[in-house]
């Protein structure tokens, strides 16, 4: 460039420049990361974004997806000659690397990298070692084990050898542990060999370290001893029956399992009961715990003349048997076990142990002779109607005949047949003419010869009535009963029916009105009459006389019963309504104005001040009430008058909805009705019945879908496959299930933090329910350390919290080691707690039964809930 002085001086200039792309500075370029032992803290460490030009810098940040380290601020801009600190966090999480490269990236385009590590430590995890106990043979038996995690971090694990060996899978295969949290592993094993057995259990932990969980046991032979082991059986007639009395006992240390495999010999039955009539059948797989001894009944009919022998066919454990007399093989365990065992011989782990030679065989020797006498039929079915011009069956003929050479002499007992005493009566109607006395009846037919009998059904009240009575054949069976004359006699009595035995009530915000509709049937009535139902006064510990609590029921169609065999079908709404939290059990008795027919409904109802239950009650009730006022417009306006009026909210929105949510109810439930009604008509079809009551014609809807029937559903929850109160699937993306899922999270870090604090993390239910003596019991070996054996239950929650010398009471008593023990204890352990939190004032209506774990409310209810009803005495 040139440039002139004074007009006459001429110079020349150089100018240069050098350009530069905008760039910043990053301080330091590598990060790295060590674990924490204190709950809550955030790992975060700081990076300098410098820039040393004149000019303002634009930035961003890029993080890989799988990365567990995050950035703070993500975009920004720098200004000149000025440096901005940027926060990196790192958040735990086992499924994402533990390894990053981010790129922070300047307007120009240029990039550098920031390296950021997780340096990980041995994982803190204690996995419970210790002996199982004998298991039986060939019987799916499950074990439960837990790692804890004494880490503030999620753990990631993996099972690498999920089938440690053949009839063994452990579940689940991976997965993550909470932090301070415990997961379950639940062993299954199911062996075909007796055998003592052990193996390993590897873990993966964080794809980095390896636990152990070293299994060991035995497989128990089930020494099942079946007494007598022959029968032999004397000759009987075609016409005649016979009862053997076996005794089953398991004289070793694991149930067994029984099995009557009779269906190739359909003369033969096996029941708990002497009488044949029973139908006290012994179920097929019959579960014989140790040291029990049982009694069971073979009932022989004989359907033609034939000659019996043969081993009574015995399986034990789905396995063992059964044998039979031509193959004495099968006669032998060892014949049923050898090709498992030769399984399990590659496993240099496993050892045999000794078992029986012989199996617990039964022989059994039948001969059946031809006809003595032959009776038309042995059993009677009468009916009485309590109107007239109604078909019933009040008389029927018994025929008996000679069909053998020689003279036959037989008796009729007659002690439940006598008249004045006794609805029924026999009494001689042709043929040959019977000695008759006030106990039996008796007569001598020769060949050909005949007598013909009178059944008769005379009640002097309704009722059910059956009678057997004994005949005897002289010279047959040593004075035994020959057979039974078996006749039953209906007079139906007034009743009043419901298909649902137990109404739970959703739990509800105070001063809100909760709906029930349903319906009770009635039928038998010999006039005219009217329905009322009967609410207990006092609801538990609160008295609706001193209290404001509502539970009232209105049949809104009529209460009128009209008299007649056909089925008369009431609906009606239960309501509950409270304005302070309740909670109780009561009944509701529904009976007519004479008190003829009576039925008994169980009302359970919670009403509370929660937040948990204020907040998801409008939060999914709201679309429900919006639905009422767009279907029903005149109800809408209803509803608006009288909540400005009453200033009350329904449940339930207008009536087309309930009528509409009845319906749904009423129809999805049809095998229901059918048995409940069918019980009072035979020739009135359930469906077109319900059909014409309830005005709809086609009750084939597919649309119906099963609802609960202690709650009504409207069309807006049909979209929701588990609609309030119960816990959304874990794929629905409606706004119920994510209010849902943060409310449960919520819930579990409140018990983290305030009830647990910091030392355990519960997973809700399921942690929970499985922690109280399921686990430990059986894992007696396990002794964490005194670190590590804060609150894990609902008891020491409970301690935590009121620090109650009654709750601490429960922790201190032992657990028995027995299993059916230990669930009676732990039942009764939580049948207390309810007790006291109810004192405590706490609005709980739980049953202790449905507390407990899957496997231990199994056994419970198949092997200690039907001793104590058959023990109990029931009061009316």
């Amino acid at each position: 460039m040139n440039y002139v002085i004074n007009g006459n001086h001429s110079f020349e200039v150089t100018i240069s420049a050098e350009v530069v792309k905008k760039t910043l500075l990053l301080s330091p370029t590598e990060l790295s990361f060590d674990t924490t032992d204190l709950a809550f803290q955030t790992r975060c460490m700081s990076v300098s974004l410098t820039n040393s030009l004149q000019s303002y810098t634009k930035f961003r940040w890029e993080v890989p997806e799988n990365s567990t380290f995050s950035v703070q601020p993500m975009t920004g801009e720098v200004s000149p000659l000025k440096t901005i600190m940027c926060s990196v966090c790192y958040k735990a999480d086992g499924r994402k690397s533990h390894y990053a490269e981010m790129k922070v990236i300047a307007e120009s385009g240029i990039h550098q990298l920031l390296k950021c590590t997780m340096v990980l430590r041995k994982p803190n995890v204690t996995f419970l070692d210790s002996k199982l106990d004998e298991i039986p043979l060939n019987t799916s038996t499950k074990f439960m084990t837990m790692m804890y995690n004494a880490d503030y971090e999620d753990i990631m694990f993996s099972v690498e050898n999920p089938e440690p060996m053949p009839g063994c899978e452990v579940t689940p295969e991976s997965g993550m542990i909470r932090a301070r949290g415990v997961l379950f592993l639940t062993l299954e094993m199911k062996l075909g060999a007796v055998v003592d057995f052990r193996f390993n259990i590897t873990v993966s932990l964080q794809r980095s370290t390896s636990i152990h969980l070293r299994v060991m046991g035995s497989v128990g032979y089930p020494k099942v001893v079946i007494k007598p082991d022959v029968l032999r059986l004397r000759r009987i007639s075609v016409d005649s029956f016979d009862t053997h009395r076996l005794t089953a006992e398991n004289k070793g240390s694991v149930p067994a399992t029984i099995q009557f495999a009779l269906e190739d010999f359909p003369e033969y039955r096996i029941s708990y009961s002497p009488n044949r009539n029973s139908a006290e059948l012994v179920p097929r797989d019959f579960l014989l715990p140790p040291g029990r001894k049982d009694n069971f009944y073979l009932h022989f009919t004989p359907v033609d003349v034939a000659t019996y022998e043969f081993l009574l066919p015995v399986v034990i454990n789905d396995i063992l048997g059964p044998p039979f007399m031509e193959k004495p093989l099968t006669q032998r365990p060892k014949y049923f076990l050898e090709d498992c065992e030769r399984k399990y011989e590659k496993l240099g782990q496993l050892r045999p142990l000794p078992i029986p030679t012989r199996l617990p065989n039964v022989r059994v020797d039948y001969t059946v002779a031809g006809h003595i006498l032959c009776f038309s039929k042995l059993t009677f079915k009468l009916t009485k109607m309590p109107w007239p011009n109604m078909k019933e069956r009040t008389e029927d003929s018994l025929i008996i005949k000679n069909e053998c050479r020689d003279p036959v002499m037989f008796i009729i007992r007659l002690d439940d047949l006598i008249p004045g005493m006794s609805p029924f009566t026999l009494e001689h109607q042709s043929g040959v003419f019977p000695d008759m006395s006030d106990k039996a009846l008796s007569a001598t037919l020769k060949l050909g010869e005949q007598i013909v009998l009178r059944v008769m059904f005379r009640p002097e009240g309704p009722g059910v009535f059956k009678v057997e009575a004994p005949i005897f054949v002289r010279e047959h069976k040593e004075g035994d009963v020959f057979n039974h004359l078996n006749i039953t006699g209906v007079f139906p009595r007034p009743s009043i029916r419901s298909p649902i035995r137990e109404v739970h009530f959703l739990p509800i915000p105070l001063s809100v009105n909760s709906e029930l509709n349903t319906f009770i049937v009635t039928s038998f009535y010999p006039s005219d009459n009217r329905a009322k139902a009967i609410v207990q006064s006092t609801l538990g510990s609160i008295d609706t006389r001193q209290v404001p609590v509502t539970l009232k029921v209105d049949f809104y169609d009529g209460n009128a019963i009209r008299a007649g065999e056909k089925a008369s079908i009431l609906p009606l709404k239960i309501t509950f309504r409270s304005e302070v939290p309740t909670a109780f059990n009561t009944t509701i008795v529904f009976t007519d104005e004479d008190h003829l027919g009576q039925y008994s409904m169980i009302v359970t109802a919670v009403a509370d001040n929660c937040l948990l239950t204020t907040h998801s009650f409008p939060r999914t009730q709201m679309e429900r009430f919006h639905l009422d006022s767009q279907n029903a417009p005149e109800d809408r306006d209803n509803n608006r008058r009288s909540s400005f009026h009453d200033r009350e909210i329904t449940f339930v929105g207008t009536r087309v909805i309930r009528v509409k949510s009845f319906n749904l109810r009423l129809l999805s439930n049809s095998s229901i009705l059918a048995k409940g009604v069918s019980a009072f008509q035979s020739d009135l079809s359930v469906l077109s019945m319900v059909s014409t009551v309830m005005g709809v014609s086609d009750t084939s809807d597919p649309t119906f879908s099963y609802t609960t029937p202690s709650t009504c559903r409207s069309q807006v929850e049909s979209n929701n496959n588990n609609p309030y109160p119960r816990f959304p699937d874990p794929f629905d993306d409606l706004d119920y299930a994510l209010h849902m899922r943060k409310a449960l999270d919520a819930v579990e870090s409140w018990l983290y933090e305030q009830g647990f604090r910091c030392s355990f993390s519960a997973r809700l239910p399921e942690g929970m329910a499985n922690m109280v003596g399921s686990v430990v019991t059986r894992w007696r070996s396990f002794k964490p350390k005194k670190s590590e054996s804060s609150s894990r239950t609902i008891i020491d929650l409970l301690g935590n919290l009121v620090q109650s010398e009654v709750v601490q009471s429960f922790s201190k008593r032992e657990f028995p080691s027995e299993n059916l023990a230990r669930v009676e204890y732990v039942h009764s352990m939580y049948e207390h707690l309810i007790s006291f939190l109810t004192v405590q004032g706490a609005c709980i209506v739980h049953l202790p039964e449905l507390l407990l774990n899957y496997e231990d409310y199994n056994c419970y209810v198949e092997q200690i809930q039907p001793f104590l009803k058959t023990t109990a005495t029931v009061y009316f």
